[in-house]
């Protein structure tokens, strides 16, 4: 009897039971955050087959080891949190309405039985991906014995797709610096100083030499971004990748739209992910080659210059690598005298140049409404929400920084700017207390709203069901125009040389054609890049190499600055999208990435 009723109440049983019981809860839960009424109508048959894929995932993954479980596990958790999260946020742009016991209690399920289902299938797919590290280890092939010619085969790629936009693009902030160069605003640290007088070298040649500045900037810049990727390739080549992953990463840099469109952008985030890119590789040569790259002198330079670049051409790259060379430091605790030791050294660098050099130069300081971007945006949603419940004395404050017209007509969820350029930075540089004195007092008061308000402007980076062009931002995915405001002193002319491939170019740029291809979509997608990022690492989290991670911490944690950014738009996670090749050696064969003594 004892033996009957031992079996009876097992703890399979109990699960199974349990398993069953949660079902229709976490399939109702999917439904209401994921599926349209259509599904509803037939909910009974489509908790029938979800049940039985879930119920089959689950004993397919049950003997997985415990590492490779808390793995899935724990990322499955973030990316339904993140789903079911952002679901309300994205849709009616907040989440407190539905905080009710019953919505509550559908989103825990919800959350439980998506946690199971994608863990599941994750652990299934890192499986099947485990094997294949021996798969792609084979003899190159002796076309990478020349990798220098990849660089010159890239720029010859991306040449025809220039010529289709002669000569050249003239958007984002390329304007702004001009009018700076001009003497027409004050020259500033707003924009990289370095990425300034890049583009007055090309206009003084214009006016020396006659030299057309936009067709200048466009071709070097070409140019040096090709030398980048080659440099990748080479180092890939270098750590015996297979010729699989070696052949996609040239046709991926070669052909691929993006990265086409960009080599001749006159954006910083152009320049910058060939540096990111540079500085990623020394990271992960160190890796590879210990005690070579400790005693090499060149070596070291090149990381630390490398590391310094990235800095003075990304304001906000130093703020991800104050804490990154700390947690690189705990991850590879071997050498954390000598990580730390580059850390000093990059900071140093950049604190001179960006200071004292700068200003001996004449390089003012940047405009502080800059780094006010998410208080602005809470105090704005605030206002926009509950302005009929806010004290006369809050609106005095707040219109000392802000005029509240300008808040009520020009808000919006998902850029600040339109309200922060109104902003009185000379009133806040006078007295910046008073600001956050305001700021504070409404935290206390709306402290669900500010939530709201953060993650609603920042949703188009983490949020896997967002359009990667945000229909409240009327941003595009890749600005391919010139700007028509001769303001700025310059004014180029398009002249395109091919004008049937500028016309497909910028169905691509628009991202009409991804958009109607939901693999490629999600592939270009803005919100891509974190997810491959931490994907990336729990693959190498249960293959037992953390040192591997610790190149990819700056990465992130640079991708978490631009959660404090004024815009989500596509040209910030670029320089991302730019490593995915590594990013899939690290995932198919990150064996190649270790030392040779322990491969």
């Amino acid at each position: 009897m004892k033996k009957i009723a031992s079996n009876l109440f097992s703890s399979a049983l109990v699960n199974n039971l349990l398993y069953i019981f949660l079902s229709y809860f976490f399939v109702y839960g999917c439904q209401e955050y994921f599926m349209t009424d259509v599904f509803r109508e037939n909910d009974h048959f489509i908790n029938c087959v979800l049940l039985a894929g879930a119920y089959f995932l689950q004993k397919q993954t049950a003997a997985a080891d415990k590492r490779l479980h808390l793995c899935c596990t724990g990322f499955s958790a973030l990316l339904s949190l993140v789903f079911i999260m952002g679901y309300p946020i994205y849709t009616y742009d907040r989440f407190g309405d539905f905080l009710t016991p019953g919505q509550i209690m559908i989103s825990i399920i919800s959350f439980a039985g998506l946690t199971a289902v994608i863990s599941s299938v994750l652990a299934m797919c890192i499986q099947a991906l485990i094997p294949l590290e021996t798969f792609f280890s084979k003899p190159l092939w002796k076309i990478w014995k020349y990798p220098a010619v990849f660089g010159f085969a890239f720029f010859l790629c991306w040449l025809p797709v220039y010529l289709a936009f002669y000569p050249g693009i003239f958007a984002y902030d390329i304007e702004m610096q001009t009018s700076q160069i001009m003497g027409l605003e004050p020259f500033t640290r707003y924009h990289p100083p370095l990425h300034n007088w890049y583009w007055q070298l090309c206009l003084w040649l214009e006016e020396t030499l006659s030299l057309h500045a936009l067709v200048c900037y466009s071709l070097s810049q070409m140019a040096l971004l090709a030398g980048a990727l080659a440099y990748v390739l080479y180092f890939m080549i270098k750590r015996q990748t297979g010729n699989l992953l070696l052949t996609a990463t040239a046709l991926f840099f070669a052909f691929n739209p993006c990265i086409a469109l960009f080599s001749f952008n006159p954006t910083k985030d152009v320049l910058f992910a060939a540096l990111l890119a540079m500085y990623v590789i020394e990271l992960y040569s160190f890796i590879a080659e210990k005690e070579h790259y400790s005693q090499s002198i060149p070596c070291n330079i090149r990381l630390v210059v490398t590391g310094i670049l990235c800095c003075l051409f990304r304001n906000n790259m130093v703020y991800a690598l104050l804490p990154a060379t700390v947690i690189m430091a705990f991850l590879l605790k071997a050498y954390w005298k000598r990580i730390l030791l580059w850390g000093l050294c990059i900071f140093a660098g950049y604190a001179l140049i960006n200071g004292p050099l700068y200003t001996a130069l004449g390089v003012g300081p940047g405009n502080a409404r800059e780094s006010l971007s998410i208080p602005i945006q809470q105090i704005s949603t605030v206002v926009v929400q509950h302005k009929a419940e806010l004290t006369s004395q809050d609106l005095e404050d707040i219109s000392l920084y802000l005029p509240l017209d300008i808040i009520e007509a020009n808000y919006n969820p998902r850029i600040t700017d339109r309200v922060k350029v109104h902003f009185h930075t000379d009133y806040y540089e006078q007295d910046s207390s008073t600001f956050f004195e305001v700021w504070l007092r409404l935290l206390r008061q709306y402290p669900l709203v500010y939530v709201e308000a953060f993650l609603n402007l920042n949703i188009p980076l983490w949020y896997p069901d967002a359009a990667t062009v945000d229909p409240h931002t009327y941003e595009t995915y890749i600005a391919t125009y010139i700007s028509q405001t001769p303001s700025c002193g310059y004014q180029p002319v398009r002249e395109s040389k091919i004008p049937w491939l500028e016309n497909k170019y910028q169905v691509l740029a628009s991202f009409e054609f991804f958009g109607n291809h939901p693999v490629l979509a999600k592939c270009f997608s803005i919100n891509t890049p974190v997810w491959l990022l931490l994907f990336t690492a729990t693959v190498l989290w249960i293959k037992k190499r953390k040192a591997l991670i610790a190149p990819l911490v700056p990465v992130f944690l640079l991708w978490c600055t631009y959660l404090l950014g004024p815009v989500s738009i596509f040209r910030y996670v670029f320089p991302i999208m730019v490593l995915y090749p590594l990013l899939s050696v690290l995932i198919l064969q990150s064996g190649s990435m270790e030392p040779e003594t322990t491969g």
